[in-house]
């Protein structure tokens, strides 16, 4: 074979490769997440003399498409660096920009090819991934053990002389009952200026004696945080005695600390305590960071996972697999796992999905450029073929 008929043939190699990946462009133009392609092409040398030219490779461009919105909180676009961590039924990792997620009938979080998404369970679990379920299962309940109670405990002038608190204490079996500390009878020691209130306890609506009788005031307007009984502010109430016995709550430690006498009204600031009755699934909400958190009827709320972004140190590494997935190669170099917004990630874009990144106008004139080297390639050959039967003639 001729030089110049090899380097027709290697030229007609090189435009066909094109047009395969021109092809596979603008077929996945549509395609969500898809990252559009192009070839790399050497030349080839004999000696000095130019012989032809071969393709070195395929290159992908990872920059961002367009973003969609779809409606679906589920669904995820990444602005930036990454990508989303997936696994098959076998196991296998593999990653992808696609985003269209959704939870399955099992309840675990995957996308539109049944792959399993893959997530950590807390912000503090980085490095570990893990599969996403919603867990809908019931809450136990969960007996009470501390409270705190914040009261602003005005000056005279307010008028007010009874300020009541209440706290729900909640015993190991969900059942919810009702404490009540009452504030009363302000006395003012008009040497010190300091404040002393009466204080005493209910609990479902009958007496319950307190250790403290008395809670102190100081001239600034401040709790005496170390007045015995109370201990940093706080006090251990002893509802061990309690009739009907409370099952599985036998003290209550309440935090008084935030209690004031300022010139102000007489009100209760917050009250609040731990502990809750059983709870039922209610709903579940995605946040902008990726976590996905279930919310009961009791006021609970369980996390289910954040969504998990993979970096790279080389993209271009990657192996390409089917459907728009990547695979983890040596050539890719270090994997990194991090959370939306993390230094050297990009964020995660809630209710949306990324586009593919082809430009189809692009791609038609590099089709049309690919063509006609194809066709040139292809003149030359048939020119070769012609002067060759010519010479074969003449012998």
């Amino acid at each position: 074979m001729t030089d110049f008929l090899k380097t027709a043939v290697s030229g007609v190699n090189a435009a066909n490769s094109r047009l395969g990946i021109v092809s596979g462009n603008l077929a996945n133009a549509q395609t969500t997440g898809y990252k559009s392609q192009s070839g790399e092409f050497k030349a080839m040398f004999s000696g000095e003399e130019s012989i032809g030219v071969s393709m070195r490779g395929v290159k992908t461009n990872y920059s961002n498409g367009n973003i969609s919105q779809t409606g679906n909180d589920l669904n995820h676009a990444i602005v930036g660096n990454g990508m989303f961590v997936v696994k098959d039924s076998d196991g296998n990792e593999s990653y992808t920009r696609a985003g269209f997620f959704d939870f399955g009938a099992d309840g675990y979080l995957k996308d539109s090819n049944g792959n399993k998404v893959q997530g950590f369970a807390s912000q503090d679990s980085k490095g570990v991934v893990g599969d996403i379920f919603l867990n809908k299962s019931p809450m136990e309940p969960v007996a009470s053990t501390s409270g705190s109670i914040a009261v602003n405990l005005g000056s005279a002038k307010d008028k007010t002389t009874t300020l009541t608190t209440t706290l729900s204490v909640f015993d190991n079996l969900g059942h919810e009952h009702k404490l009540n500390v009452v504030f009363s009878n302000r006395v003012l020691d008009p040497v010190t200026g300091e404040v002393k209130w009466d204080m005493k306890g209910k609990f479902d609506g009958a007496p319950l004696a307190l250790p403290a009788t008395k809670i102190g005031i100081d001239a600034n307007g401040k709790m005496k945080l170390n007045e015995a009984p109370f201990v940093n502010g706080k006090l251990s109430v002893d509802l061990s005695l309690v009739k009907p016995t409370i099952s599985g709550v036998s003290t209550m430690s309440i935090d008084f600390s935030k209690t004031t006498g300022f010139d102000s009204q007489t009100t209760i600031r917050s009250q609040k305590s731990d502990g809750s009755a059983s709870g039922n699934f209610s709903k579940f909400i995605v946040g902008d960071d990726g976590v996905i958190t279930s919310y009961f009827d009791n006021g609970q709320t369980r996390t289910n996972g954040q969504i998990a972004i993979a970096s790279f140190a080389n993209y271009n590494g990657l192996k390409e697999g089917n459907n728009g997935y990547f695979e983890l190669t040596n050539d890719a170099g270090e994997k990194r796992l991090g959370l939306s917004g993390d230094a050297g990630f990009g964020q995660l874009i809630k209710g949306s999905v990324e586009n593919s990144n082809v430009n189809s106008t692009e791609q038609l004139v590099e089709l049309i450029d690919a063509q006609r080297a194809f066709q040139q390639c292809s003149k030359v050959i048939g020119a070769s073929k012609t002067i060759s039967n010519a010479l074969l003639q003449s012998i």
